[in-house]
């Protein structure tokens, strides 16, 4: 698998898709610990199980091209909140998903978050909005009374891929941040959080989906890849 140097300042984003033909799936599973295939196992439908599985072994698949190593031989570490980072690599990585739409993002030593969603509509759109979004936030989603999915979703994305920047517990502080700025100071003075200014973006995905970026620091250059066996 061919990748560029990540250089400073840069961050790479892959897209893939966890729809694989059996034979892919069955490599991507061979490359996974004791702990993955026990967490996989652990989940009650099939698919659930099968996109896991795919997007651990994408995210070896990738990881495992930077660092010019054998995709089995990566050791992972998790934080209280279940972020996971490699043992003595000096890369910055994170991964989301949504339904079967991946995206993992990677940096240098940059702090980073990512987050997807596929836009659709949800019964307690307006509810949600009105406890997580500030009035600003709330402005921008409501069109005519109604909740507009993709603006909501935009705006879920940024806050998602911000709070996973910063290493803080996803629900805690929703209602705390407004990200319709690309620079967001956020600060939220709790252990294992990282408080500063964050640059936010939004990131192509495709697939009817929103998603987002979020940086300790400026906004960064972003450059786009595609994940598929063997590229």
């Amino acid at each position: 698998m061919h990748t560029q140097p990540l250089l400073t300042g840069q961050v790479h984003v892959w897209s893939a898709s966890l729809v694989q033909d059996p034979s892919v799936l069955a490599k991507l599973h061979a490359s996974l610990c004791a702990d993955e295939l026990a967490r996989a196992g652990a989940f009650r439908f099939d698919v659930h199980r099968r996109r896991y599985s795919c997007g651990r072994g994408i995210l070896r698949s990738i990881l495992s091209a930077y660092l010019r190593t054998d995709a089995a031989s990566l050791r992972f570490t998790y934080s209280a909140t279940g972020r996971p980072s490699l043992n003595g690599a000096e890369l910055e990585f994170n991964l989301a998903h949504s339904d079967d739409v991946l995206l993992i993002a990677l940096s240098g030593g940059l702090r980073l978050g990512i987050d997807v969603e596929c836009v659709r509509a949800l019964s307690d759109m307006s509810a949600v909005a009105r406890r997580v979004f500030s009035p600003g936030e709330c402005a921008y989603v409501f069109r005519d009374g109604t909740p507009d999915p993709r603006r909501f979703f935009r705006c879920w994305t940024r806050k998602e891929a911000l709070l996973k920047a910063s290493g803080c517990g996803l629900q805690d502080h929703l209602a705390a941040i407004e990200v319709l700025q690309d620079q967001v100071t956020f600060d939220p003075q709790e252990d294992g959080c990282c408080s500063g200014s964050f640059g936010l973006c939004d990131v192509e995905s495709g697939n009817d989906c929103a998603a987002a970026l979020a940086v300790l620091g400026p906004a960064p250059e972003i450059l786009n890849f595609t994940w598929h066996e063997g590229n």
